[in-house]
């Protein structure tokens, strides 16, 4: 088997999750004499080995250049560390700077969901209510337009096609926020808004609209000031210019046919939904927040479980229900139980299933998973600088989180 056909091959096998898909800093510097690495705190030593050898193999095995994992239990950072390099001779640590994807969209309707908390925002009136030139289509077997709220788009439930006709994954023209959400208009939504699940890019970058003209900031000024900032993120911003170019990690392309490539590194139009640029210690810190059951300075205990309720699910009764809350994916991990842990919930051996919110991220040359365990405390993220090797980041955020 070919090396691209044997990395796909390992990807394939490796999904083990349900499918879903700073104040001005820019991403500056780490304090002097931060370390490169972070733990592993008394007792994770055997975890730090165990899974360290594990991303190890995965990244001979599908040849990722470039890693880096953060491990959570409540208030702190047990153990994370980087793998590889981020460019030749530049070993990845904490702090190197990835672009998260799809995991951007959290930040996006974190700070939509803490306007709504200061009622500044109505989750569930029409976009149009703030953005008075918002026109889709109308729905199909409708001849009327309207239904799109907030809500909905952080939910996936708007109904609004994946890609925006201007700003879209693959337009590397640098549209302005306000170009990529114009050029929704007139475009039919692919089923009637509220129908069911459909997931959009182009719907996330609504929101972050929204959020431009509720606050009267650019967008990434806004999830600056409304977000990052209060979390202290200082690491973490959507702009990607202001990216430090020594701490930003190099990133490749792959074929089935062979070839590998540098991956481009273009802002994209719809940057609510995919242009955060962070570290591993961010995201390990924004964990340590959800880990204390609210956000401070940014949103409520009572807010932050309103994100982690399945807005729409298919049974109501079910236990650990699957589908979007509001920006997180919530599902649920399988934990096997050894027979003779006495203190384990389960002291039978069966499989413990915990609730998990969480969202994977996919942007050139960059895979990315952040998962948290709310009743466990316990939250994993992973990156790599390979395009399309989500199932590799996915699979090694659940085996730890597993092992914790």
């Amino acid at each position: 088997m070919s090396e691209p056909r044997r990395r796909s091959a390992g990807l394939v096998a490796g999904l083990l999750f349900a499918p879903a898909l700073l104040a001005g800093c820019g991403g500056g510097a780490a304090p002097p004499g931060t370390p490169a690495r972070i733990g592993p705190d008394p007792g994770y030593e055997d975890l730090a080995a165990g899974i360290g050898d594990f991303v190890v193999e995965e990244l001979e095995a599908k040849r990722i250049p470039g890693f880096a994992l953060a491990l959570v239990e409540g208030d702190r950072i047990v153990w994370a560390r980087g793998f590889g390099e981020a460019r030749p001779g530049v070993p990845v640590d904490v702090d190197t700077l990835f672009r998260a994807g799809s995991v951007s969209k959290l930040f996006t309707d974190l700070a939509a969901a803490a306007l709504a908390e200061r009622g500044e925002l109505d989750l569930d009136a029409e976009v149009t209510e703030y953005l008075p030139g918002f026109a889709p289509g109308p729905s199909p077997g409708s001849s009327e337009a309207g239904g799109v709220t907030l809500r909905r788009l952080m939910a996936h439930r708007a109904g609004l096609v994946r890609e925006p006709p201007v700003g879209h994954y693959f337009d590397d023209s640098s549209p302005s926020l306000a170009a990529t959400v114009d050029s929704l208009n007139g475009v039919p939504p692919v089923f009637p808004p509220g129908a069911r699940q459909k997931y959009s890019n182009a719907g996330i970058a609504v929101v972050g609209r929204v959020l431009e003209t509720v606050t009267g900031l650019p967008f990434p000024e806004a999830v600056t000031e409304g977000v990052l900032a209060p979390l202290g993120l200082p690491s973490s911003s959507f702009d990607l210019a202001a990216a430090p170019a020594e701490r930003l990690s190099g990133a490749t392309m792959w074929s089935y046919d062979g070839r590998e490539f540098p991956a481009p590194a273009f802002p994209l139009g719809m940057a609510p939904a995919g242009s955060l640029v962070t570290s591993v210690r961010d995201l390990g810190r924004f964990l340590t927040h959800l880990s204390s059951g609210e956000l401070p300075g940014v949103l409520s205990a009572a807010g932050l479980e309103e994100m982690w309720r399945v807005q729409y699910p298919d049974d109501p009764e079910e236990e650990l229900p699957s589908g979007f809350g509001l920006g997180f994916y919530l599902g649920a991990l399988d934990a096997s139980v050894a027979p003779d842990a006495s203190d384990a919930p389960d002291e039978a051996g069966e499989p413990v299933r915990y609730r998990a919110a969480r969202h994977g991220g996919a942007i050139y040359g960059f895979s990315t998973e952040l998962a948290f365990l709310p009743e466990a405390k316990l939250g994993a993220v992973a990156v790599s600088n390979v395009d399309f090797t989500n199932a590799v980041v996915s699979r090694v955020v659940a085996e730890t989180l597993r092992a914790a």
